[in-house]
């Protein structure tokens, strides 16, 4: 079996070349394809050492692509098709529904190849959302797809009541299944059950300073804590997006409350910084995933996360945290509180559910996918 995978953020996320090298471990012959925008992007994230994985880098995107849909995917379509040998292939893999989505429906018309597309949090929430135009081309892609993969169950069943009608909801969700990502094996190698927070609340950031991750929003509840009295302290890892400079000015402006220790690229610096305090916060507006909540559970933090986004779902409320309203200074407050009170057992919980999230575990449902045989396309 020869599986396709298209993933036009593959230079720029290392979870989809995480996947590829556990489908390779598994013994999945792949072609990756990677359009790209950028010249600094080519071949990046490419792993050498798997030897029945096939890289095909392209860089062929341009500003334009960004308004011209069915340009881009007419482009890229007849791109992959001069580069990849599309006779061996069996099933594609398209990591976004609108971006990838688009070549693999156009693959399976002209060349009878399934395959199956994932659903991420810029095609609900900028594609299906603002680019009304676009919706049916978006619906037309779930319906032609074998399986559709969702990051959580509260992003399948918002974009089946929001955006698919009525009559093909039922056939969409049947093919519907959720698979979260996966963590790099190096936390789950390194988990740490914790028993005591200590007396000081030591809150953790990581991640980029884009408005949409609120960073602004948890520096204020910091700030509230301490002035009614609370042991707090922030440290903020990280950096770049739209509202980096204001950020940094945050925290320049309460230097006493918070740590800014930069972008962190070392995982054992990294491991070090997650054990050095005793909850975590990313409560973003609009969230696919956020392996960082993860990675954070398996060194023991207990975590606050967005209602409805990202990992919301996964857990039971009060398991290994809370989700919290987006821009919610109030209850971040009152949720970190609640944690507080039963540290132990949040923190105990976090490690343990970490675990669910390895990619053995996710590569074994994955495979189970491309060899179904009401999948893979005809000898």
């Amino acid at each position: 079996m020869r599986v396709l995978q298209i993933s036009s953020d593959f230079a720029n996320q290392r979870l989809y070349d995480l996947l590829v090298s556990t489908m390779a471990g598994l013994g999945i012959s792949q072609v990756v394809y990677v359009p790209v925008r950028r010249q600094e992007e080519m071949n990046r994230n490419i792993n050498p050492n798997l030897v029945n994985v096939e890289y095909q880098y392209s860089f062929i995107l341009n500003k334009l692509d960004r308004i011209n849909y069915f340009g881009k995917i007419k482009k890229t379509s007849n791109d992959l098709i001069d580069k990849v040998d599309l006779s061996s292939i069996r099933i594609s893999h398209a990591h976004f529904l609108f971006s990838d989505g688009g070549i693999a429906l156009a693959l399976k018309k002209n060349f009878g190849i399934p395959y199956i597309v994932a659903v991420r949090n810029t095609d609900l929430n900028v594609f299906f959302k603002y680019l009304v135009h676009l919706r049916g081309v978006g619906v037309k892609i779930l319906q032609n797809a074998e399986k559709v993969i969702f990051l959580s169950g509260d992003y399948r069943n918002r974009l089946l009541s929001t955006y698919v009608p009525k009559g093909l909801r039922t056939q969409i969700f049947a093919k519907s299944v959720v698979i979260p990502n996966g963590v790099d094996d190096f936390w789950l190698t390194n988990r740490c059950f914790r028993n005591d927070c200590g007396l000081k609340r030591n809150f953790l950031y990581v991640g980029n300073f884009s408005k949409n991750k609120n960073v602004d929003i948890l520096i204020r509840s910091i700030v509230n804590m301490s002035k009614i009295g609370k042991d707090v302290h922030l440290t903020l890892v990280g950096g770049g997006g739209n509202d980096e400079n204001r950020i940094i000015k945050l925290c320049e402006s309460h230097a006493d409350l918070i740590s800014y220790k930069g972008k962190v690229l070392d995982k054992e610096k990294l491991m070090s910084i997650y054990r050095s305090c005793n909850i975590f916060v990313m409560a973003s507006s609009h969230e696919t995933f956020g392996l960082v909540y993860i990675e954070a559970m398996s060194q023991g933090l207990p975590i606050i996360y967005t209602l409805n986004e990202g990992i919301s779902g996964y857990f039971e409320e009060g398991d290994v945290g809370y989700g919290v309203i987006a821009r919610n200074s109030r209850e971040i407050i009152e949720k970190s509180d609640e944690i507080f009170k039963d540290w132990v057992r949040f923190s105990q919980n976090a490690v343990r559910y970490s675990a669910d999230f390895s990619w053995e575990r996710i590569g074994q449902q994955y495979l189970n996918i491309y060899q179904s045989s009401s999948v893979v396309r005809d000898e």
